[in-house]
């Protein structure tokens, strides 16, 4: 006879947690995931964060953040690089009970700083970790743009967990193989 296993509460469910979704081919749903995990995690009650780091800035431009993606003053790395201000700086609040970071035309400019760096922590560092110690979100979640740059090298290293999405075709099975050479076996080997 199976016995029954004990399931987990919401209250019993470890929170801050940061999850990057990424893989490095376009056009596998990354962001409709990352959207709906964030709003699965928001409709539960948690306080949640989602970043938009795809330098191309779709999720900003969809959800109607046109104006920030533009707007040259929106630049994370004042927070991720330099640490001049406070993570919060960026987000913003939605009608989805989620947070948003938007994407702007300063993330190529943190890509270039993130790689003259050269260090893959900054993100976690500057940005997630203090979020996390401040109690100001329970989840962030990360939509990477799909190409393998410091900026995603940032966003794997910030997060406690990946997902990958993975749809059938040997184009993302070949992307997931990408990804697993190119980020996932480093980072864990740094680890």
């Amino acid at each position: 006879m199976a016995t029954k296993q004990p399931t987990q509460t919401d209250s019993e469910v470890e929170t801050e947690q940061a999850v990057s979704v990424n893989i490095l081919k376009g056009g596998v749903g990354k962001s409709s995931l990352s959207m709906n995990i964030a709003d699965r995690l928001a409709t539960r009650g948690h306080d949640v964060l989602y970043m938009d780091l795809d330098p191309n800035g779709h999720v900003t431009f969809g959800l109607g953040f046109d104006e920030v993606f533009a707007d040259p003053t929106h630049d994370i790395s004042n927070t991720v690089v330099y640490n001049h201000t406070h993570p919060t700086e960026w987000t913003y609040e939605t009608e989805w009970n989620w947070d948003f970071l938007p994407a702007s035309v300063k993330l190529e400019e943190l890509e270039r700083t993130l790689s003259s760096e050269g260090d893959t922590s900054l993100l976690r560092d500057n940005f997630t970790k203090p979020l996390f110690d401040e109690g100001v979100y329970d989840y962030i979640i990360m939509d990477g743009g799909g190409e393998w740059s410091m900026t995603a090298k940032n966003a794997y290293g910030a997060a406690g967990q990946t997902m990958i999405p993975v749809t059938p075709g040997k184009e993302t099975r070949s992307g997931f193989k990408r990804t697993f050479q190119r980020a996932i076996r480093p980072l864990q080997k740094r680890i």
